[in-house]
């Protein structure tokens, strides 16, 4: 969760700097990381998260129409999920980041944490929720990477890029509404993955917490300012940029945190329940899958990090 924060605060300070007469990115990060401090106490975060999700499936859901546009080539895109032996390991880096972007699993002890807020006594509700969510992420995820594929193969991975063929078909005006909404999802996330955090630290120490009390929000804030320290470290003295900190933070997740959470979910749910035969079975085996997956992705991540130091 900190270092998701920490590319995400990076990022959404890039976002502040493009949008606005701002130039220096460092202050524009700090800023950011300020507005979460005050936001998470001030404890209106979701009704601007409420805001910031509109934006983001507003300008993302675009993408859906832009690829009903193209002349997406569906035989090689078929052929994508054909299983087959590769040897490339910066291609099962990619596969464990997009993993760990999208089953972002502080979202579960978030879930589970809210029971009482949320008022859901079923675990059917949970599931549904989870599923709606990934599902969207899915789809909108399927359609900005196949715009890019298709429209802008050859182009440095920069804030702005995925956000050009948007103004192509669109208009100029598209590419800093692209932006601002980038920004805000970047600093939704940074800030609200935190929210897993400010329940699961106080929880380990036995302290019943809720969203918003004392002990929840003097967590969040110690780990925002660990975050900015951390990300204007990496600006500062390695060639990371923004753009490039968003692309690995998640691979970072997906080798470490995942497999991990799922060792940890695994001896919970047979701990706490009785899963069927079948259950246990399937369980185990995404968690082999994840664990595998880690231990080829992980030299590769070591490579990519070396790089920018």
């Amino acid at each position: 969760m900190q270092f998701w924060s920490v590319a995400n605060y990076a990022l959404a300070g890039a976002a502040l700097v493009y949008l606005t007469p701002l130039s220096n990115l460092y202050i524009g990060t700090v800023l950011m990381a300020a507005l979460g401090l005050g936001l998470v106490e001030l404890r209106i975060y979701d009704r601007v998260e409420g805001v910031i999700a509109a934006v983001m499936l507003a300008v993302f859901g675009s993408y859906l129409v832009i690829v009903l546009g193209l002349d997406l080539p569906l035989e090689s895109v078929a052929t994508g999920f054909v299983p087959g032996v590769i040897d490339d390991f910066e291609y099962f880096t990619m596969i464990i980041a997009l993993l760990g972007t999208t089953v972002y699993y502080p979202n579960f002890f978030i879930q589970t944490s809210m029971n009482g807020t949320k008022d859901w006594d079923a675990v059917s509700k949970y599931r549904r929720d989870h599923t709606v969510g990934l599902v969207a992420v899915i789809g909108l995820s399927i359609a900005v990477l196949s715009v890019a594929a298709v429209l802008i193969p050859e182009a440095e991975l920069t804030l702005t890029a995925p956000g050009e063929p948007l103004a192509e078909a669109v208009g100029d005006w598209a590419l800093p509404v692209f932006v601002l909404a980038v920004g805000a999802a970047s600093f939704s996330s940074a800030t609200g993955t935190l929210f897993g955090a400010g329940f699961m630290i106080p929880q380990a120490f036995g302290h019943k917490t809720e969203f918003g009390d004392r002990r929840f929000r003097y967590t969040v804030h110690a780990l925002i300012v660990c975050s900015v320290v951390i990300s204007l470290a990496l600006l500062a003295f390695t060639d990371f940029t923004p753009a490039y900190m968003a692309i690995t933070m998640p691979a970072l997740n997906g080798v470490i945190g995942l497999p991990i959470t799922a060792l940890a979910l695994y001896a919970a749910t047979n701990r706490y329940f009785e899963p069927s035969r079948a259950e246990k079975t399937l369980f185990a085996l995404v968690v082999l899958v994840l664990l595998v997956g880690s231990i080829f992705t992980a030299d590769s991540l070591v490579q990519t990090f070396a790089e920018f130091v």
